[in-house]
């Protein structure tokens, strides 16, 4: 994570740097906490990052430049640990959301087959991933062929891609959610939603919670900030 400090810089740029582009505050390059020049693979990402450090007045607030801080992450986590970060997300198909059924009341289940079923089937036929789903809160066991086809599907991602899933994955509380959203097939607020569905849910039953309410609208930000940054990544691919 960036550091607060105090901005006394008066030019931040961009330009060519050996495989992409890299960001300069006063002639100097940015560097990753971990000591890393930033430099990212197209100028739309360079340009994003420059424009959150032109933003900055006074003390320098990292929250304020999600861009930069998932930049970040891709060169000091994602990329000298590719597999480890593959594995972790991997995982995450063991305990997928989708795969996990209430068994009442009837209308929450149903509200789930409707929403949740697509993308399982989805995930089946388009990336040959069926996984099993179970109701209630009984483990359920994925096969070792479904598990090393998904490794093998996130093994297509490039570093930058890889970073918006890692970041999208947890929220969602879903692999397949996340792996949706990166393959366009459905939008990130309908991802967003399908992975809040029991506790809107229990809003329709029982209110909303003020708190709960502002949670989720922070964590959509958060959501909304990885897509921009896949998007950006994926500006100059065919």
């Amino acid at each position: 994570m960036i550091k607060k400090v105090q901005r006394f810089l008066k030019k931040v740029s961009f330009a060519p740097s050996g495989y992409g582009f890299s960001v300069y505050l006063d002639g100097k390059p940015i560097k990753t906490p971990k000591g890393l020049m930033v430099t990212v693979p197209n100028a739309f990402l360079a340009r994003a990052i420059t424009l959150e450090w032109q933003k900055q007045e006074g003390i320098i607030k990292p929250a304020t430049m999600p861009i930069t801080q998932l930049t970040c992450t891709t060169l000091d986590r994602v990329i000298p640990n590719r597999t480890s970060v593959i594995e972790q997300m991997v995982e995450y198909a063991h305990t997928d959301l989708l795969c996990y059924r209430a068994e009442t009341p009837v209308d929450l289940n149903a509200r789930q087959n409707d929403i949740w079923q697509p993308i399982l089937n989805w995930a089946a036929k388009t990336l040959n991933t069926p996984l099993k789903v179970g109701y209630g809160i009984r483990y359920v066991a994925q096969s070792d062929e479904a598990i090393f086809k998904l490794r093998n599907v996130l093994e297509r991602y490039d570093n930058w891609e890889l970073t918006s899933i890692t970041q999208m994955a947890p929220i969602f509380g879903s692999l397949l959610l996340a792996l949706a959203v990166s393959e366009n097939q459905i939008k990130w607020d309908q991802a967003y939603s399908a992975s809040i569905l029991e506790e809107m849910f229990q809003v329709e039953m029982w209110g909303e919670d003020h708190d709960a309410m502002q949670r989720r609208n922070a964590i959509k930000l958060e959501v909304n900030d990885s897509i921009n940054f896949l998007l950006l990544a994926r500006s100059e691919k065919p």
